[in-house]
Protein backbone atom coordinates (compact mmCIF):
# COMPACT_ATOMS: atom_id res chain seq x y z
CA UNK A 1 0.00 0.00 0.00
CA UNK A 2 1.29 3.46 -0.88
CA UNK A 3 2.44 5.54 2.08
CA UNK A 4 -0.31 8.15 1.66
CA UNK A 5 -3.02 5.47 1.41
CA UNK A 6 -1.63 3.62 4.45
CA UNK A 7 -1.63 6.80 6.52
CA UNK A 8 -5.13 7.84 5.49
CA UNK A 9 -6.59 4.37 6.05
CA UNK A 10 -5.11 4.02 9.54
CA UNK A 11 -6.10 7.51 10.64
CA UNK A 12 -9.65 6.91 9.45
CA UNK A 13 -9.86 3.59 11.30
CA UNK A 14 -8.47 5.07 14.51
CA UNK A 15 -10.83 8.04 14.49
CA UNK A 16 -13.87 5.87 13.75
CA UNK A 17 -13.22 2.78 15.86
CA UNK A 18 -10.44 3.72 18.31
CA UNK A 19 -8.33 0.93 16.76
CA UNK A 20 -6.12 0.49 13.74
CA UNK A 21 -4.28 -2.62 12.55
CA UNK A 22 -1.07 -1.39 10.93
CA UNK A 23 0.27 -4.50 9.26
CA UNK A 24 3.98 -5.23 9.54
CA UNK A 25 6.14 -2.45 10.91
CA UNK A 26 9.08 -4.78 11.68
CA UNK A 27 10.82 -7.15 9.32
CA UNK A 28 10.81 -10.83 10.28
CA UNK A 29 14.56 -10.54 10.82
CA UNK A 30 14.23 -7.62 13.24
CA UNK A 31 11.35 -9.27 15.13
CA UNK A 32 13.33 -12.51 15.40
CA UNK A 33 16.39 -10.66 16.71
CA UNK A 34 14.40 -9.04 19.54
CA UNK A 35 12.59 -12.28 20.33
CA UNK A 36 15.83 -14.28 20.54
CA UNK A 37 17.25 -11.79 23.06
CA UNK A 38 14.16 -12.09 25.25
CA UNK A 39 13.99 -15.89 25.09
CA UNK A 40 17.70 -16.21 25.90
CA UNK A 41 17.27 -14.17 29.08
CA UNK A 42 15.22 -16.70 31.11
CA UNK A 43 13.19 -19.92 31.04
CA UNK A 44 9.60 -19.54 29.89
CA UNK A 45 8.25 -22.45 31.90
CA UNK A 46 7.42 -23.28 35.52
CA UNK A 47 10.92 -22.13 36.54
CA UNK A 48 9.73 -18.54 36.16
CA UNK A 49 7.56 -18.94 39.24
CA UNK A 50 7.95 -18.86 42.98
CA UNK A 51 7.07 -22.04 44.84
CA UNK A 52 3.81 -22.00 46.76
CA UNK A 53 5.69 -21.74 50.07
CA UNK A 54 7.94 -18.90 48.77
CA UNK A 55 4.88 -16.96 47.67
CA UNK A 56 3.04 -17.61 50.94
CA UNK A 57 5.95 -16.32 53.01
CA UNK A 58 6.21 -12.98 51.20
CA UNK A 59 3.08 -11.97 49.31
CA UNK A 60 3.66 -8.87 47.20
CA UNK A 61 0.99 -7.64 44.80
CA UNK A 62 2.22 -4.10 44.14
CA UNK A 63 5.48 -3.05 42.52
CA UNK A 64 5.96 -6.39 40.76
CA UNK A 65 5.88 -5.17 37.15
CA UNK A 66 8.63 -3.57 35.02
CA UNK A 67 9.75 -0.09 36.05
CA UNK A 68 12.72 2.20 35.29
CA UNK A 69 15.86 0.32 36.27
CA UNK A 70 14.01 -3.00 36.06
CA UNK A 71 12.82 -3.21 32.47
CA UNK A 72 14.24 -5.75 30.04
CA UNK A 73 13.94 -3.37 27.10
CA UNK A 74 16.50 -1.08 28.70
CA UNK A 75 19.09 -3.79 28.00
CA UNK A 76 18.37 -3.99 24.24
CA UNK A 77 17.53 -0.37 23.42
CA UNK A 78 19.44 -0.31 20.10
CA UNK A 79 17.55 -3.39 18.85
CA UNK A 80 14.36 -1.31 19.06
CA UNK A 81 15.56 1.24 16.48
CA UNK A 82 13.43 -0.30 13.70
CA UNK A 83 10.39 0.75 15.77
CA UNK A 84 11.73 3.93 17.37
CA UNK A 85 13.06 5.28 14.04
CA UNK A 86 10.29 4.00 11.78
CA UNK A 87 9.41 6.97 9.56
CA UNK A 88 5.99 5.65 8.51
CA UNK A 89 4.99 4.95 12.11
CA UNK A 90 6.32 8.34 13.23
CA UNK A 91 4.19 10.07 10.60
CA UNK A 92 1.06 8.32 11.84
CA UNK A 93 1.69 8.95 15.53
CA UNK A 94 2.56 12.60 14.83
CA UNK A 95 -0.87 13.05 13.26
CA UNK A 96 -2.58 11.42 16.25
CA UNK A 97 -0.59 13.03 19.08
CA UNK A 98 1.23 15.99 17.56
CA UNK A 99 4.83 16.39 16.46
CA UNK A 100 6.19 16.54 20.01
CA UNK A 101 4.77 13.22 21.21
CA UNK A 102 7.00 11.16 23.48
CA UNK A 103 7.40 7.73 25.03
CA UNK A 104 5.43 7.26 28.24
CA UNK A 105 6.29 3.59 28.76
CA UNK A 106 7.39 0.47 26.92
CA UNK A 107 7.86 -3.10 28.04
CA UNK A 108 7.81 -6.76 27.06
CA UNK A 109 4.46 -8.48 27.60
CA UNK A 110 4.22 -12.26 27.78
CA UNK A 111 1.10 -14.42 27.63
CA UNK A 112 1.77 -17.61 29.62
CA UNK A 113 0.12 -20.90 28.59
CA UNK A 114 -1.45 -23.05 31.27
CA UNK A 115 1.15 -25.79 30.90
CA UNK A 116 3.93 -23.34 31.88
CA UNK A 117 2.43 -22.65 35.31
CA UNK A 118 2.80 -24.76 38.47
CA UNK A 119 -0.41 -26.60 39.43
CA UNK A 120 -0.89 -24.68 42.69
CA UNK A 121 -1.06 -21.41 40.76
CA UNK A 122 -3.52 -22.65 38.14
CA UNK A 123 -6.11 -23.42 40.80
CA UNK A 124 -5.49 -20.12 42.59
CA UNK A 125 -6.09 -18.09 39.41
CA UNK A 126 -9.16 -19.93 38.19
CA UNK A 127 -12.01 -17.54 37.40
CA UNK A 128 -10.16 -14.29 38.16
CA UNK A 129 -10.97 -11.25 36.06
CA UNK A 130 -7.38 -10.14 35.52
CA UNK A 131 -4.44 -12.49 35.87
CA UNK A 132 -1.32 -10.36 35.97
CA UNK A 133 1.24 -12.88 37.18
CA UNK A 134 3.90 -10.51 38.55
CA UNK A 135 3.25 -11.41 42.20
CA UNK A 136 4.03 -15.07 41.48
CA UNK A 137 7.17 -14.53 39.38
CA UNK A 138 10.67 -14.81 40.83
CA UNK A 139 11.98 -11.29 41.56
CA UNK A 140 14.86 -11.53 39.06
CA UNK A 141 12.39 -12.03 36.21
CA UNK A 142 10.01 -9.15 37.01
CA UNK A 143 11.48 -6.95 34.27
CA UNK A 144 8.76 -8.33 31.95
CA UNK A 145 4.97 -8.33 32.42
CA UNK A 146 3.36 -11.79 32.41
CA UNK A 147 -0.34 -12.56 32.19
CA UNK A 148 -2.78 -15.44 31.87
CA UNK A 149 -5.97 -14.13 30.31
CA UNK A 150 -7.18 -10.58 30.90
CA UNK A 151 -10.81 -9.48 30.73
CA UNK A 152 -11.84 -6.46 28.67
CA UNK A 153 -10.22 -3.34 30.14
CA UNK A 154 -8.92 0.10 29.19
CA UNK A 155 -5.26 1.05 29.37
CA UNK A 156 -6.41 3.92 31.56
CA UNK A 157 -6.82 1.27 34.27
CA UNK A 158 -3.23 1.98 35.39
CA UNK A 159 -3.63 5.78 35.30
CA UNK A 160 -6.20 7.09 37.81
CA UNK A 161 -7.24 10.70 37.13
CA UNK A 162 -5.24 10.86 33.89
CA UNK A 163 -6.98 11.98 30.70
CA UNK A 164 -6.67 9.66 27.67
CA UNK A 165 -4.03 11.72 25.89
CA UNK A 166 -1.98 8.64 25.01
CA UNK A 167 -2.23 5.70 22.65
CA UNK A 168 -1.04 2.11 22.83
CA UNK A 169 1.22 0.56 20.20
CA UNK A 170 1.38 -3.24 20.38
CA UNK A 171 3.87 -5.25 18.32
CA UNK A 172 3.86 -9.03 17.87
CA UNK A 173 7.29 -10.67 17.81
CA UNK A 174 6.03 -14.02 16.57
CA UNK A 175 3.14 -15.24 14.45
CA UNK A 176 -0.07 -15.06 16.49
CA UNK A 177 -3.01 -17.27 15.58
CA UNK A 178 -6.26 -18.16 17.30
CA UNK A 179 -4.54 -20.42 19.87
CA UNK A 180 -1.81 -17.92 20.78
CA UNK A 181 -3.84 -15.50 22.94
CA UNK A 182 -4.47 -12.93 20.21
CA UNK A 183 -5.55 -9.53 21.44
CA UNK A 184 -9.29 -8.99 21.17
CA UNK A 185 -10.57 -5.42 20.92
CA UNK A 186 -14.04 -3.85 20.93
CA UNK A 187 -14.37 -1.44 18.02
CA UNK A 188 -15.95 1.88 19.00
CA UNK A 189 -15.83 1.20 22.74
CA UNK A 190 -13.71 4.32 23.27
CA UNK A 191 -16.79 6.48 22.64
CA UNK A 192 -18.03 5.96 26.22
CA UNK A 193 -14.85 7.51 27.64
CA UNK A 194 -13.22 6.48 30.90
CA UNK A 195 -15.18 3.87 32.88
CA UNK A 196 -14.35 1.75 35.90
CA UNK A 197 -13.23 -1.88 35.62
CA UNK A 198 -14.94 -4.39 35.53
CA UNK A 199 -16.96 -2.85 32.71
CA UNK A 200 -20.68 -3.31 32.06
CA UNK A 201 -20.61 -5.67 29.07
CA UNK A 202 -22.99 -8.22 27.61
CA UNK A 203 -22.44 -10.41 24.56
CA UNK A 204 -25.65 -9.43 22.77
CA UNK A 205 -24.96 -11.33 19.52
CA UNK A 206 -22.84 -14.47 20.07
CA UNK A 207 -22.87 -15.36 16.37
CA UNK A 208 -21.41 -12.09 15.11
CA UNK A 209 -19.61 -11.36 18.40
CA UNK A 210 -21.33 -8.04 19.11
CA UNK A 211 -21.10 -6.67 22.66
CA UNK A 212 -23.40 -4.16 24.35
CA UNK A 213 -21.29 -1.82 26.45
CA UNK A 214 -23.05 0.42 28.98
CA UNK A 215 -22.10 3.23 31.32
CA UNK A 216 -23.89 6.05 33.09
CA UNK A 217 -23.36 8.08 29.90
CA UNK A 218 -25.18 5.68 27.57
CA UNK A 219 -24.48 2.52 25.65
CA UNK A 220 -22.82 1.43 22.41
CA UNK A 221 -22.83 -1.73 20.33
CA UNK A 222 -19.25 -2.89 19.69
CA UNK A 223 -18.01 -5.53 17.29
CA UNK A 224 -15.22 -7.81 18.49
CA UNK A 225 -11.99 -7.64 16.50
CA UNK A 226 -9.29 -10.29 16.92
CA UNK A 227 -5.74 -9.20 16.18
CA UNK A 228 -4.24 -12.27 14.52
CA UNK A 229 -1.16 -11.49 12.46
CA UNK A 230 2.41 -12.39 11.61
CA UNK A 231 5.62 -11.51 13.41
CA UNK A 232 6.40 -7.79 13.21
CA UNK A 233 2.74 -6.79 12.90
CA UNK A 234 1.36 -3.97 15.04
CA UNK A 235 -1.87 -2.42 16.22
CA UNK A 236 -2.65 0.90 17.90
CA UNK A 237 -5.63 1.92 20.01
CA UNK A 238 -7.12 4.74 22.06
CA UNK A 239 -6.61 4.70 25.84
CA UNK A 240 -10.37 4.13 26.35
CA UNK A 241 -10.65 1.22 23.90
CA UNK A 242 -11.65 -2.01 25.63
CA UNK A 243 -9.36 -4.95 24.92
CA UNK A 244 -8.35 -8.25 26.48
CA UNK A 245 -7.18 -11.76 25.74
CA UNK A 246 -7.99 -15.33 26.59
CA UNK A 247 -5.22 -17.63 27.94
CA UNK A 248 -3.01 -19.18 25.25
CA UNK A 249 -4.14 -22.61 24.14
CA UNK A 250 -0.80 -23.31 22.47
CA UNK A 251 2.27 -24.51 24.36
CA UNK A 252 4.35 -21.46 23.41
CA UNK A 253 4.40 -18.22 25.38
CA UNK A 254 3.18 -15.25 23.32
CA UNK A 255 5.83 -12.51 23.61
CA UNK A 256 5.09 -8.98 22.39
CA UNK A 257 6.07 -5.35 22.89
CA UNK A 258 3.76 -2.70 24.33
CA UNK A 259 4.46 1.01 23.91
CA UNK A 260 2.49 3.88 25.42
CA UNK A 261 2.96 7.13 23.49
CA UNK A 262 1.61 10.46 24.70
CA UNK A 263 1.17 14.03 23.50
CA UNK A 264 3.05 17.07 24.68
CA UNK A 265 0.70 20.07 24.65
CA UNK A 266 2.15 23.05 22.79
CA UNK A 267 0.06 26.19 22.61
CA UNK A 268 -3.48 25.64 21.38
CA UNK A 269 -2.83 23.20 18.55
CA UNK A 270 -5.14 20.24 19.15
CA UNK A 271 -4.14 16.89 17.68
CA UNK A 272 -6.48 14.13 16.48
CA UNK A 273 -6.63 12.40 19.86
CA UNK A 274 -7.41 15.72 21.58
CA UNK A 275 -10.29 16.29 19.17
CA UNK A 276 -11.56 12.73 19.66
CA UNK A 277 -11.54 13.24 23.42
CA UNK A 278 -13.80 16.29 23.15
CA UNK A 279 -16.40 14.04 21.48
CA UNK A 280 -16.46 11.24 24.06
CA UNK A 281 -19.90 10.59 25.53
CA UNK A 282 -18.66 10.20 29.09
CA UNK A 283 -15.87 11.25 31.43
CA UNK A 284 -12.30 11.65 30.23
CA UNK A 285 -10.83 10.30 33.47
CA UNK A 286 -11.67 8.26 36.56
CA UNK A 287 -10.49 8.92 40.10
CA UNK A 288 -10.93 5.19 40.73
CA UNK A 289 -10.22 3.04 37.68
CA UNK A 290 -10.88 -0.42 39.12
CA UNK A 291 -12.77 -2.24 41.87
CA UNK A 292 -11.36 -5.74 41.50
CA UNK A 293 -8.50 -5.52 44.00
CA UNK A 294 -8.13 -5.88 47.73
CA UNK A 295 -6.58 -3.04 49.75
CA UNK A 296 -3.13 -4.57 49.27
CA UNK A 297 -3.47 -5.19 45.52
CA UNK A 298 -4.56 -8.81 45.20
CA UNK A 299 -7.12 -9.52 42.49
CA UNK A 300 -10.24 -10.72 44.27
CA UNK A 301 -12.94 -10.16 41.66
CA UNK A 302 -14.16 -13.36 40.01
CA UNK A 303 -15.70 -13.58 36.58
CA UNK A 304 -14.06 -12.88 33.24
CA UNK A 305 -16.60 -11.98 30.57
CA UNK A 306 -14.22 -12.50 27.66
CA UNK A 307 -13.03 -15.93 28.77
CA UNK A 308 -16.54 -17.03 29.77
CA UNK A 309 -17.89 -15.98 26.36
CA UNK A 310 -15.65 -18.43 24.49
CA UNK A 311 -15.56 -21.40 26.84
CA UNK A 312 -16.24 -24.64 24.92
CA UNK A 313 -16.56 -22.72 21.66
Amino acid sequence: MRKSNWLHSNLQSFESYGISFLGKILSKQDADSILRSIKASRPFDSNLFLSESEFASNQEFRGVNPRPGRNFLETIASALDPIDKNARLDGLVSKLLGDEYYLLDRKVVCGIPEWNMPPWLRSRLDGRAINNLGAYIKPEYRDITYFYGIDYHQDLIDWPEREPNFITLYVYLDDVGVDDAPLTLLAGSHHLGATEFPHDLELSDPTDRIWTYKSSSGEVECSEKKFMAGAGSAAIWHACTLHGTTPPKSTIARISLRYLLTSRQIGNRPNIVDIMNTKLFGSVSQKTTRRDQSSFGEIVKSGNKLIESVVDK
